[in-house]
């Protein structure tokens, strides 16, 4: 049976993870779709949230089609593995089409704690905390939706990362 299948995602980490998960799952299956991917306009790569309906649907019929799910499917496969050098080598293969995926991947990467830095949400956190002079969670969560919009975190995903910066330095 061959059906249309209209993929909405945004540009960021948490959205683009999610995307090559589905396009996994539809590399796996039937072969005789047409997959289409439907992003946000250019102005706002991360909310489909704030658009009108008009410009829902503009977007809509500006659809692209996916012809890489197997590529996108190993993409997901090197995350489920951590292998942040085949993720890297898979994204920047398919740049030319997709950047997007490319700084969705960057981020990925630069999230992972290494040389005695928490990582780029971490570090962030703390820089803001910082700036701010309040750890007061409101405003400290909007900061870094506003800096790190890239990575697509709800308010519960970074008063997790909250709490454990909170934690660290109570610790250390």
């Amino acid at each position: 049976m061959h059906s249309e299948i209209n993929l909405w995602f945004e540009d960021d980490l948490f959205c683009q993870v999610n995307f090559w998960f589905v396009a996994h799952l539809l590399d796996k299956g039937n072969k005789n779709n047409q997959v289409y991917l439907v992003r946000p306009q250019p102005h706002t790569p991360y909310s489909f949230g704030g658009l009108k309906e008009s410009e829902l649907m503009t977007t809509y019929h500006e659809k692209t089609a996916i012809t890489e799910l197997h590529e996108l499917s190993d993409l997901w496969g090197a995350y489920q593995n951590g292998d942040t050098q085949k993720m890297h080598q898979i994204a920047t293969k398919l740049a030319d089409t997709y950047p997007f995926i490319l700084q969705a991947v960057e981020a990925h990467i630069q999230r992972i704690p290494k040389d005695g830095a928490l990582g780029r949400p971490m570090d962030s956190l703390r820089a803001i905390i910082n700036e701010l002079k309040t750890e007061e969670f409101g405003p400290v969560f909007k900061a870094f939706s506003e800096k790190e919009s890239i990575y697509g975190f709800g308010d519960l995903q970074v008063k997790r990362l909250y709490d454990q910066l909170k934690n660290s330095l109570n610790d250390g």
